[in-house]
């Protein structure tokens, strides 16, 4: 059914362990060739996942719609996660990459992340997190400090 359909594909190579991103193939014959061998393959049409956290409360506070927020540090708490992990915007390297463009791939991470720091401001305060790649994605908190007021 995916015939001539652009595919996105995720292996592990035969020379390695880990989950590696292999690039997109276009199916043909009920097959998409990889880039290297694999023990382990599977694919899939592109797509990515969004979460949003909602916008900020403090209790006992009036209300933070009107003022202006910035998260000054966000730290995330992920399980058995891939590489391709984005917040508002700016990506989320939380191990180390690769050494060569399939070597072995990089290992699932779980655990919590290293502070992203800065992310602007603005006047809503939302998270969005994206995972863009063919690798598991599980957030399971989203923690951090947020700076209310002026710029």
């Amino acid at each position: 059914h995916l015939n001539g359909q652009s595919v996105r594909a995720a292996g592990i190579p035969s020379t390695g362990t880990h989950w590696a991103v292999l690039g997109e193939a276009v199916v043909s014959g009920g097959q998409a060739p990889l880039p290297v061998a694999c023990t382990q393959a599977y694919g899939g049409l592109a797509y990515g996942a969004t979460g949003e956290k909602l916008p900020p409360e403090i209790p006992n506070y009036s209300t933070l719609a009107n003022d202006l927020k910035r998260w000054e540090r966000v730290v995330l708490r992920v399980y058995a996660t891939g590489e391709g992990l984005q917040v508002k915007g700016k990506p989320y390297h939380f191990r180390r990459l690769a050494t060569t463009q399939y070597d072995d791939g990089v290992p699932l991470y779980t655990g919590k992340t290293a502070p992203l720091v800065n992310l602007g401001w603005d006047d809503e305060g939302i998270i969005r997190i994206t995972h863009y790649t063919p690798l598991p994605c599980t957030v399971l908190m989203v923690s951090g400090k947020i700076d209310v007021g002026e710029q």
